[in-house]
């Protein structure tokens, strides 16, 4: 077999995989709001354990179905998770943010 037929070969397996990986995983709006609620039940017991009372929860919750994009876009975007460590400490730790810190710790 030639190296053009192999990579031709290759790229038509690769094709069909992602097509067919792609019919497999749920998508859409109902998806994602039945993950989300199934989250937010799930997340109940956690915050009761921290001490929210349970009607607390569930009056924060309730009519909310689905995530929120805006904050959802927000945290695709949030420093803490996409710069490297370093970059993050050296752009944000200084010694003005600890003279700060240290004076609002004595409050």
């Amino acid at each position: 077999m030639s190296v053009r037929n192999a990579a031709k070969r290759f790229s038509s397996v690769m094709t069909a995989a992602s097509l067919s990986l792609a019919l497999l995983i749920p998508t859409g709006p109902a998806f994602a709001d039945a993950g989300f609620r199934q989250w937010v039940a799930g997340f109940r017991a956690t915050a009761v354990a921290g001490g929210v009372s349970g009607a607390v929860y569930d009056q924060a919750f309730r009519g909310i179905n689905e995530p929120d994009p805006v904050v959802l876009e927000k945290a695709r975007t949030q420093p803490e998770f996409t710069a490297p460590a370093w970059d993050y400490f050296d752009n944000r730790v200084h010694d003005q943010s600890v003279a700060v810190g240290q004076q609002m710790a004595k409050k």
